[in-house]
């Protein structure tokens, strides 16, 4: 009895498996075997005689929808959006449950693209203590993001290198373009003109510091802290101040900075030391 019911289930087994291995489907075959492909994509046909497919256009971009309609000898393959595609190598993936399917093609833009010449320059900032040297990549891209030939020549990119002006500002490698701004800011202070007086009104000392130029002339770019160091009674006190056009500014109490003497600081750069005093 034990032995007839095993068959039994042995059987039914192996109808059940076979049943579920003859509902997988089989590879459909791409009708006209392109190896390239055209965007906006029109009629990629596929004989199947399977139903249920999902289509999906993989390439370097996130995965594209594919729409599916189904005639006599089985699929056809559109996409109506009139955006191009980064192109390159790609593949068709057709899924249906559990089977995918996959065909390589190479994607490629069939509308004529609308191409800019960029002229890109690194570093985008630099300062006069440096070299002043910048490297200039001149290339041609199209709206989708695809790299176009420069020339004739079949060159996709001419290189060189720039020596910049010491004048610092805000230029632009190409004139109508924003985004192609380059940066030129000054370098390191030479020296800090430093000086005081005193406010009799108010019984402050007012220390100026500046203007703080770079070798080149230009002024110390707005921020820098500014360290004033003073001694007074045998001890040493700092108070900070930020750049601002070229000066910083600090006022101390007569009454208790009376012959102070006190020097300013920008990193390895040093002031005279002077004597606060009324004059």
């Amino acid at each position: 009895m034990i032995k007839h019911i095993l068959n039994i289930f042995l059987i039914t087994s192996v109808i059940i498996f076979t049943a579920c291995k003859s509902e997988s489907s089989h590879k459909p075959i791409m009708i006209d075997n392109r190896d390239t492909i055209f965007l906006p994509l029109q009629n990629i046909k596929f004989e199947t005689s399977s139903i249920g497919w999902k289509a999906e256009l993989l390439s370097f971009i996130q995965p594209i929808p594919l729409d599916i309609h189904y005639n006599k000898k089985g699929l056809v393959l559109s996409k109506k959006s009139k955006h191009g595609i980064l192109e390159g190598p790609g593949k068709i993936c057709l899924s249906n449950g559990n089977d995918y399917f996959y065909f390589n093609v190479y994607l490629k833009n069939s509308s004529t693209p609308i191409i800019n010449e960029i002229d890109y320059r690194s570093p985008k900032t630099v300062n006069t203590d440096s070299s002043l040297v910048q490297q200039k990549l001149i290339f041609k891209i199209d709206h989708w993001r695809n790299i176009a030939e420069l020339n004739e020549e079949g060159y996709f990119f001419d290189e060189s290198q720039l020596k910049l002006t010491e004048l610092t500002g805000t230029y632009r490698a190409q004139a109508e373009i924003p985004l192609s701004s380059y940066y030129i800011q000054s370098g390191s202070c030479v020296s800090i003109p430093i000086k005081y007086e005193f406010l009799k009104h108010e019984k402050q000392f007012k220390i100026i510091a500046g203007p703080l130029k770079d070798k080149f002339n230009n002024l110390s770019a707005d921020g820098t802290v500014v360290k004033f160091y003073f001694n007074v009674d045998s001890k040493t006190q700092l108070m900070e101040k930020v750049l601002l056009k070229g000066f910083a500014e600090i006022e101390l109490s007569a009454v208790n900075f009376y012959g102070a003497q006190l020097y300013a600081e920008v990193k390895n750069t040093q002031s005279k030391t002077i004597i606060l005093e009324i004059q």
